[in-house]
């Protein structure tokens, strides 16, 4: 199984405060990777730098044998890799099918009105919103507007997909269908990294975890790994006195 996703020596530094500082990471050709630490371990921060949204302070980033660390997030849309946000912001005036096809033609210029129409509605049937296609995202639940942010990010037509915190909020009916969802999409033959809270979805999703505390990787391995590794625990629940 090839790499296709490469991060090496990345770092972002805003002033003095090292939000990730020297991380290694990969992510290989249909793989499930999620990625977890406490709140403010830079997990948001590496999502931000691998897709282009925010320059590394230091080190380079590699899609596909592709150097795409520097370049414009815009770019690095074009090619491929593609990001959902923690909190979600459909653009409220225009319809499901409307927030879908900006996706498709902000990540394929070049396509036609009907072929990116006709891929939209086929996204939408995909993660179950073809029947509120001319609804406006208001009209959606919180686990409706999830769904839209990952079409809208499935539309520009990545290689890889960041997913930031998909899960978070939902009920656990909601949060299997998701789980479902993510497990269908890599089917498809995307690559993707996962960030989430909800532990029990993340570790039975991922192929492999990576853990980030203070902006360094502290561990990473399988899940099952990673859940009993005396660093992650500390990290989450602190060193016990005495």
């Amino acid at each position: 199984m090839s790499q296709l996703l490469v991060g090496q020596g990345v770092c972002k530094y805003f002033g003095g405060l090292r939000a990730v500082d020297q991380v290694d990471f990969h992510l290989d050709e249909g793989e499930i990777l999620g990625l977890i630490g406490p709140n403010g371990a830079g997990k948001t921060t590496l999502f931000s730098v691998a897709a282009g949204s925010i320059p590394a302070t230091k080190g380079t980033v590699w899609l596909d044998g592709k150097q795409v660390s520097g370049k414009s997030a815009y770019r690095s849309v074009h090619l491929g890799i593609a990001r959902t946000h923690q909190i979600v912001r459909p653009f409220a005036r225009l319809t499901v099918l409307e927030n879908v096809l900006v996706g498709h033609h902000y990540g394929r210029p070049q396509a036609t009105t009907g072929a990116a129409q006709d891929r939209a509605m086929e996204i939408l049937d995909l993660i179950g919103l073809a029947d509120r296609a001319q609804r406006l995202p208001g009209e959606l639940t919180l686990a409706g507007r999830k769904r839209l942010e990952v079409a809208r990010a499935l539309a520009t037509g990545p290689k890889v997909l960041l997913l930031d915190e998909v899960v978070a909020g939902l009920n656990p009916v909601e949060s299997r269908r998701v789980v479902q969802l993510i497990r269908q999409i890599r089917e498809r033959g995307l690559s993707i990294i996962v960030i989430e809270h909800v532990m029990h979805a993340l570790m039975t999703l991922s192929d492999r975890v990576m853990v980030l505390d203070h902006g360094r990787k502290i561990a990473e391995g399988k899940p099952e790994e990673v859940a009993n590794d005396p660093a992650v625990i500390e990290a989450y629940l602190g060193r016990e006195e005495g």
